[in-house]
């Protein structure tokens, strides 16, 4: 059974099958708020930033001072690369008073532990009034959405694809980061955190909308993601790129090639391929098909002087490529396997060689 649990941070009863346990903290949203302000990393969305911005008014000299220094720390120690601890896994995780207990423990240096304790304290007045206008009913929107029946049944065969049953050994924990955008937009996610934690940007998400059914295809992705290293599908990856004699890292992708297949892989299955199509084909194919004109800015050997956009172009390249795969794969429920990295490898190899 998938259980559902939505208190801040109850305690969840074990059952058999995939367990799904939402989280709401104000010690999350506040380092969002703050991550988001500073733009330190391209996943900042420039969106919801802007509408921060509108509502709470013109940043200060004191407070671009502040978002620097956060920045600055961000890029050099504490956000992502082999090399860093992402601070994320401290104001995610942990709650209230806690999180600064944990975080003394961190930081490599005194130094650091009060510039991020002088930037929270900048903009402790500006979140609160970020944090009092949230709108909770998204929220109770996404609660009934996952109830439904589809919903619940798209959950579950995430782990016919990418995992198998027990895989986690634990309930996948969804952060909820509050968007100040309206319902017009979608959710993002992130499976950036140690562990099986998720982030779920949430704007003002209305029930029975294609808005939702997204969210929720992209919830499964962020899932699956989640499921796929916790059977060693690195290792699957990792293979391939050995096998294929595939670079590290080539000039005109944007990422690591491991991330590429990573995403790609993932992508192939959620949001928009071939499971998300199975489950909420009325919300996510006419998404799909209005996305053809995309693939045609990414040709076959494309120039290595120019980088290649993953998102929305080279993603949806990899969608429609191994989708007949892909649907095979969803109908016989088998799970990604060497042969299917492969398939995936192999059209990379095409492109950027």
């Amino acid at each position: 059974a998938l259980v559902l649990c939505w208190d801040s941070f109850m305690v969840l009863k074990y059952n058999k099958g995939m367990r799904i346990k939402c989280r709401v903290s104000r010690a999350a949203n506040h380092f969002f708020f703050i991550s988001t302000l500073a733009a330190w990393h391209y996943s900042c969305r420039k969106d919801i930033r802007d509408e921060w911005l509108r509502t709470t008014g013109k940043l200060t000299p004191r407070e671009e001072k502040a978002l620097a220094d956060f920045a600055s720390l961000m890029q050099t120690k504490y956000g992502f690369g082999p090399s860093a601890s992402y601070l994320g896994d401290i104001f995610y995780k942990y709650t209230g008073q806690t999180v600064w207990r944990a975080l003394k423990s961190f930081v490599t240096a005194p130094e650091d532990y009060q510039v991020l304790k002088n930037t929270f304290s900048v903009f402790e007045k500006r979140f609160t009034k970020v944090w009092q206008a949230k709108n909770i009913a998204p929220l109770m929107a996404l609660k009934s959405a996952l109830r439904e029946k589809r919903s619940l049944e798209f959950l579950r065969s995430l782990e016919s694809c990418f995992g198998k049953k027990g895989v986690l050994g634990a309930p996948v924990v969804i952060l909820i980061l509050f968007s100040p955008l309206d319902r017009h937009h979608t959710s993002a996610g992130g499976a950036n955190l140690k562990g099986n934690f998720i982030t779920l940007e949430l704007p003002a998400l209305e029930k029975n909308s294609w808005q939702m059914s997204y969210s929720l295809a992209i919830l499964g992705h962020e899932i699956g993601h989640m499921l796929f290293s916790g059977r060693s599908g690195s290792v699957l990856i990792r293979t391939v790129i050995k096998d294929l004699h595939l670079k590290k890292k080539y000039g005109q992708l944007p990422f690591e090639t491991f991330s590429i297949l990573n995403e790609a892989i993932t992508a192939a299955f959620a949001p928009l391929g071939a499971l998300g199509q199975s489950y909420f084909p009325a919300e996510l194919s006419p998404l799909l098909f209005e996305s053809i004109s995309r693939i045609n800015v990414v040709p076959i050997k494309h120039s290595s002087a120019k980088i290649i956009s993953y998102y929305g172009n080279l993603e949806i390249l990899f969608v429609w490529t191994l989708f007949p795969l892909t649907v095979a794969y969803v109908r016989e429920k088998k799970p990604i396997d060497l042969a299917f990295v492969r398939e995936a490898g192999v059209f990379l190899k095409k492109i950027v060689e």
